[in-house]
């Protein structure tokens, strides 16, 4: 007749200490992964909408220097078309009319200058009131125009009368800036740290867990 063997008791501990050590690495990738992913979308939602208010304010304060000035667009053209070398804004009225200056030489007004189509579109869009929009442009480098290979976020607003949501629209804010990071990701590095912090903290817990079994093993519990 033949003997069953029963596995020792310490070689079962073991399997159950490895089994909770592969469930536990697991659950910290799967956590590690979902904190990227949501971090990445709150970063992208953040930018996108500190971007469209940044466009509402340009347009607000256009519609005032316009009212200021008795309706006309001597002031306008005071504002500042270039705020920092990554971003262009411009004014311009119902027939397309340039009325803000714009930089001499920016990699941006190339860029701008090779899609003229779709910026009048975003232009009129606003114009007729659906403004708020966001567009992407892709921007291919071009060693002699110095250009890089950049993306480029703009949106266009309404210009109201007085700055004011229910007067007439008088003209359209232009924004375009250079994406910082590609597609509204947050930077490389920060995405790297809060893994790696994830992964750390799991690892100890998980060293925690296993020191913790091994005791327990070895005290014949």
């Amino acid at each position: 007749m033949k003997r069953r063997v029963v596995p020792p008791l310490r070689s079962l501990r073991t399997k159950l200490v490895l089994s909770y050590l592969a469930v536990t690495l697991g659950a910290i990738l799967t956590l590690s992964i979902a904190v990227a992913l949501a971090v990445q979308y709150y970063f992208a939602y953040q930018q996108q909408d500190e971007f469209l208010s940044q466009a509402q304010t340009g347009a607000q304060q256009a519609g005032l220097e316009y009212h200021a000035a008795g309706e006309k667009w001597d002031y306008v053209h005071q504002l500042g078309a270039w705020p920092d070398s990554e971003t262009v804004q411009m004014v311009v009225d119902n027939n397309l009319n340039l009325e803000s200056h714009l930089p001499n030489h920016s990699w941006i007004i190339d860029t701008m200058d090779d899609n003229v189509s779709a910026i009048n579109h975003c232009l009129q869009q606003a114009i007729q009131g659906h403004g708020g929009t966001i567009g992407h442009l892709q921007n291919s480098s071009d060693a002699q125009r110095g250009t890089p290979d950049q993306s480029l976020i703009y949106t266009c607003e309404a210009v109201h009368d007085n700055g004011q949501p229910g007067g007439a629209i008088i003209g359209a804010f232009f924004l375009i800036k250079s994406e910082q990071y590609t597609k509204g990701s947050p930077p490389y590095g920060f995405l790297f740290n809060v893994t790696v912090a994830i992964l750390i903290a799991g690892g100890a817990i998980a060293l925690v867990v296993a020191l913790f079994s091994c005791r327990r093993e070895d005290a014949g519990w």
